[in-house]
Parts: C-alpha cells; sequence; structure tokens
C-alpha cells in the first residue's frame, strides 16, 4: 500500500516565486518570501512564521503551507524573522520583526493585489506565539513605524507558545518583562478569530496552555477554536510528519477562513454532469504544439510523460512514441517517468530524477487519479499545490517547456469506491490547465460516451475498471493526444 512520503528539503521542493526585503536592521536583511496565487485571486494575504524557539529554523518550514494557500487563491507568504543563532537577537527582536512584516504587507496591498483588511496570520510553536503577539502584545520597539495596523484578520496557530511566563515557555530568555510578550496575559475584546491545533501529548508546550488561552479568549468575548489532536506530540502539523494530519488541519483552516468569508474557493464536480469541453474544444488537427513545430524545422525534441500508472504502465506511452517515430524518424525522445501507485506528492519529491534531468521540451502529466485514492489523505487544495510546483519548477528550468495535463479515464466499480471524489481531483486539474495557462488533454468526454453505451463496452476497453489496455489506449487515450500534439490520428 502507497504511504505518505516524508518531504524534505523543501527550499527545493516548494521553491518561492520571488523574495523581496521587507526591513533592513543594521547590516541584517530580512526577507518575504512570496507564493503568488495559482487560481483566481481571492485578495487574502496568508503570513506564516516559522518554529524554533525563537533560536532557529527557517521560512522553508511553512513552504508547502504557502503553496497550499496560493492554491486557494491566497498570497502565500513565508516570513524571515531574527532569531537567536544568526542574529544573537532575543524574542523581542522576533516580535518586532513580526509586527513590521505585516506592517509593509499592509503597506504594499494595492502592489501585492491584496486588500489590508484581509490578512491572516499563522504560525507554529514560536512562530505561532509571533503570530499572536501581533494581534495583542502592546510592546514596541524604539523607533517602531506604526502607521500600518500589524494586527491581523485571523490567527492560525499550530502548537503555539501562549504563556511566556515562568508557567509557560521563554521566560528564560526573555527576562524579568516576560509578561510583556505573553499573549495570554495580553488578551483583551476585539481580538482577531483564533484557529489552534495542538496535540494533546506535547511535552514542549503544553496543551493545558492552549485551553487557558481558549478560556480566556472567549471570556474576553472573542471567537476561538482549540483542535485537540489526541496522543500527538509537537511539531504533528508538519507535512512529512504525521501521515495524513497536514492535509487535515490544512482542510480545516480552509474552512474556518472561509467561514470568516477570507476564502472563497471550492472545487467540486460529478460525472453526471460533467461542464469538461471536448477535446475538440481546445485542439484541432490543424493547430501544432511548439515541439511539432520544432520538429517539421529538424530539430531533436524530448517529451517526458509524468504520472501513475496510467502512464508507467500506459500502453499510449509506445503508440504515442511509434507515431513520432514514424513521422519524425530520431528526431524526438519520448522518456516515461511515471511509477505505479503514485500520486502528485511523490511527483514532487521525484521531479528532478524522473523529469527535469531529461531536459524536457514537453511534458505530459497526470497524477489526479491516485491523488484521489482515499488511503493517501491528499485533500484537493494540497493535490493542486502540488500541480502548481510541479509546473512552477518545469518552467522555471525551461520557460519555454510546452506542459500538457491529462485528465484520464474513470475508475469504476471498487477501484472508484476507493477514489470517491475522483471528479473533484479531474476538475482541479481542469482548472490548474486554465490558471496557470498550460494545455489540457482531457479524456473524459470520449470516455464518459463509452460509459453511457454500457460498462461492458468500458471494460472490454479496461478490462480491470481503471487501466486501460492496449486497445483501449488505440482507441481513446493516444488519439486524443495526436490530437492535441496537432499530429494527424493513425
Amino acid at each position: 500500500m502507497e504511504t505518505t512520503p516524508v518531504l524534505k528539503n523543501f527550499e527545493e521542493l516548494y521553491p518561492p516565486a520571488q523574495t523581496e526585503i521587507y526591513r533592513t536592521v543594521g547590516e541584517t536583511t530580512l526577507h518575504l518570501h512570496f507564493f503568488p496565487p495559482c487560481t483566481a485571486s481571492c485578495g487574502t494575504a496568508m503570513l506564516f512564521f516559522f518554529g524554533g524557539g525563537w533560536q532557529e529554523g527557517t521560512p522553508a518550514q511553512f513552504y508547502p503551507h504557502c503553496t497550499a494557500a496560493a492554491a486557494h487563491g491566497a498570497l502565500g507568504i513565508a516570513v524571515e524573522y531574527r532569531v537567536k543563532s544568526r542574529h544573537g537577537s532575543t524574542p523581542f527582536e522576533s516580535v518586532a520583526d513580526a509586527k513590521a512584516a505585516i506592517r509593509w504587507v499592509r503597506a504594499n496591498a494595492a502592489r501585492l493585489n491584496i486588500r489590508p483588511d484581509r490578512i491572516v496570520v499563522a504560525g507554529g510553536s514560536a512562530g505561532g506565539h509571533l503570530a499572536v503577539a501581533t494581534a495583542c502584545v502592546l510592546w514596541e520597539e524604539e523607533g517602531a513605524v506604526t502607521v500600518e495596523s500589524c494586527v491581523p484578520n485571523a490567527l492560525v496557530l499550530f502548537n503555539p507558545v501562549l504563556d511566556t511566563t515562568e508557567n509557560g515557555i521563554g521566560a528564560d530568555l526573555i527576562g524579568p518583562r516576560c509578561r510583556d510578550l505573553s499573549p495570554l496575559h495580553q488578551v483583551r475584546s476585539g481580538m482577531p478569530p483564533a484557529l489552534i491545533f495542538h496535540g494533546t501529548n506535547d511535552t514542549i508546550v503544553s496543551f493545558d496552555s492552549a485551553e487557558r488561552f481558549q478560556k480566556t479568549m472567549q471570556q474576553a468575548g472573542n471567537r476561538c477554536e482549540l483542535v485537540p489532536y489526541v496522543g500527538l506530540g509537537h511539531g504533528f502539523f508538519n507535512l512529512g510528519k504525521v501521515p495524513d494530519v497536514y492535509a487535515e488541519t490544512f482542510d480545516r483552516v480552509v474552512q474556518f477562513l472561509k467561514s470568516l468569508q477570507l476564502l472563497d474557493h471550492t472545487y467540486a464536480a460529478a460525472l453526471a454532469d460533467s461542464k469538461a469541453e471536448p477535446i475538440s474544444r481546445a485542439f484541432s488537427n490543424s493547430r501544432s504544439s511548439r515541439v511539432i513545430a520544432a520538429l517539421r524545422a529538424g530539430q531533436s525534441q524530448t517529451l517526458v510523460v509524468y504520472g501513475t500508472s496510467l502512464t508507467a504502465g500506459g500502453a499510449w506511452v509506445g503508440q504515442i512514441r511509434a507515431a513520432l517515430d514514424q513521422q519524425f524518424p530520431g528526431l524526438c525522445r519520448v522518456e516515461n517517468g511515471g511509477q505505479g501507485a503514485m500520486w502528485s506528492g511523490w511527483g514532487v519529491v521525484n521531479l528532478q530524477e524522473q523529469v527535469l534531468r531529461h531536459r524536457p521540451d514537453v511534458v505530459l502529466i497526470e497524477f489526479a487519479i491516485n491523488d484521489a485514492y482515499v488511503p493517501y489523505a491528499c485533500a484537493v487544495a494540497q493535490a493542486r499545490a502540488n500541480l502548481g510546483n510541479l509546473i512552477r519548477r518545469i518552467l522555471a528550468v525551461n520557460s519555454e517547456c510546452e506542459i500538457m495535463l491529462q485528465c484520464m479515464n474513470p475508475p469504476i466499480a471498487d477501484h472508484a469506491t476507493r477514489r470517491s471524489n475522483w471528479p473533484d481531483y479531474y476538475q482541479m486539474v481542469r482548472d490548474v490547465a486554465q490558471d496557470w495557462e498550460v494545455l489540457l488533454i482531457d479524456h473524459m468526454p470520449a470516455w464518459k460516451a463509452i460509459l453511457e453505451r454500457g460498462t461492458a463496452e468500458f471494460l472490454a476497453l479496461a478490462p480491470d475498471g481503471i487501466h486501460p489496455s492496449e486497445a483501449g489506449s488505440a482507441a481513446v487515450t493516444t488519439p486524443g493526444i495526436l490530437q492535441a500534439l496537432g499530429l494527424p490520428i493513425i
């Protein structure tokens, strides 16, 4: 059975689109790491503060969360701030940086295409402390520019430090003024709504502190939701830490923000009322891709296919290879980077080895059918973020690379039961193709027509209910791809 891979090296796997200096203190420059929306912008910015006890850590901790935020139309921002190991700083300087970051974002809202009243601030552990401190800590560093408010419109907190007195964490670093930075002791009415995730077995930041903070917030008339994760410890929410939990917590974040009307995007579709357009709407035999134009000009090209077992063992790959070789002998190399039983999370991890090292001129991608596999617990938003990650990284290496996203065949019978929401994932692929303005090859209209004529015909082309045979590929998949490429169907 497939298990969720532990993802490391987030700097490589989830690179930001750009960074920008938001603050200079002496010789120290501090950056914001931006993840622009990969769908229509909802005007919201989500800032994430990394953990590390105010002593260490990097913005990359929340790169996956920023990517997921971008998938929902928000501007994801991972914030760099001063920490003791690199800057010799104290938590006071970290709080000052956090406030400055929010003020900078508000001051630049128009340029960033966001609204200053749609600022969500999140963080984990010490980063969670910084997030909530921006909403309630009154202390300001000397000379702070306070034209813009540093108070966010919503808070998302992952096992946050909420008590920095001797009864909590941080008093040894902060000193006798520890109460000045303690959110628990600074709560007042009118604070932004907060969502807290905390493991009941956290031995670093006690679960009790989250309960006390929630009670204090509610007594002050503030909305504060606490989601306990029974038996889990510190840092459980990070991608790759505990299977399924990262996706589950972010889904809860999405619902929380939607309840505040800060996120307005949903992804849903059903086969019965599918809005998928026929392939011919986007492609015709008279339209050639850039790669085909290059082949016709006698230039060698490399095509890489990437995806699940539908690609790794798909007869269509060999059929496309043969068709290209017939029309352009020796000019087009076709590499199969697919892997059975894999999903887009695996695709993110293995993109360099399976795709980028081949220096492709065109890449065909499909992972949706396994992203929908229930045991993998890959939320639609995460699948969308993963797909955006693949596109961004491919184009970063070769901005002229032609990317084609595929909606493959539907699963039926037991395969469909284990992928109960698979239409949502296929619709997500269509949305991503439109948002990124890349080519879409949608095989669903053809397969839908076959299913409408009866299950027996479908099984004749996909005997196990999910994997098209050689005949199924020749009847549906291969013609669709040839048409997308602008080649005659043979």
